[in-house]
């Protein structure tokens, strides 16, 4: 759905004037929302912005409401159920930035979610996110378990205000994330493999 920020806001009874960072997903150990808290203590959550953390909280996570506790409970929302594809674009609508904490991984489907509602993406450099989020373009990656390098990367985005710069990078790496882009490089492929 693609409705504007403030509609998606309103929706969530988020305020229109916060700076909204969106944790999406499972909420499981390899998630890192353990590291994402930590850099929220180090961003010492200034009064407009709020972390927005949505997903199941799973087996092994059940501390992530204990220190969650250690934020003001005025700058986080946790939403721990599952989200149905319908209601989806609303969190990410209503974000600025969408945070990938993880600790290890192959790839995400929140990315092109991300791109597709033109959100920048603060990524760590595990698996295959380097291949989707390209450094200063569409968003920021950052070493795993570092809550520091993760804080520096969130204070970037709104210190720098740099959403225009953002929605180009985005466009141009959403355009390489595409079905047709996929059989157009399968299609390449197949016609350059010569039978023996």
């Amino acid at each position: 759905e693609d409705i504007p920020k403030n509609q998606a806001r309103q929706r969530l009874g988020l305020d229109e004037d916060s700076k909204i960072i969106l944790y999406f997903g499972l909420i499981r150990p390899y998630k890192g929302v353990d590291v994402l808290i930590e850099a929220l203590l180090k961003l010492k959550m200034d009064v407009n912005l709020k972390a927005l953390i949505v997903g199941e909280i799973y087996k092994g996570c059940e501390s992530i409401r204990e220190r969650l506790k250690q934020l003001p409970a005025d700058r986080v929302l946790l939403i721990d159920k599952f989200v149905p594809d319908n209601e989806v674009a609303v969190y990410f609508r209503a974000a600025d930035l969408v945070v990938l904490p993880y600790k290890s991984a192959t790839q995400s489907g929140v990315i092109p979610i991300a791109y597709r509602c033109r959100r920048p993406v603060v990524a760590t450099r595990v698996g295959g996110l380097p291949e989707a989020v390209e450094d200063g373009l569409s968003g920021w990656l950052v070493p795993p378990n570092n809550a520091d390098e993760l804080a520096r990367a969130i204070c970037c985005y709104f210190s720098e205000l740099n959403t225009p710069d953002m929605e180009a990078g985005i466009e141009t790496i959403a355009k390489r994330l595409t079905w047709e882009r996929y059989v157009e490089v399968l299609s390449d492929l197949a016609a350059s493999i010569k039978p023996n």
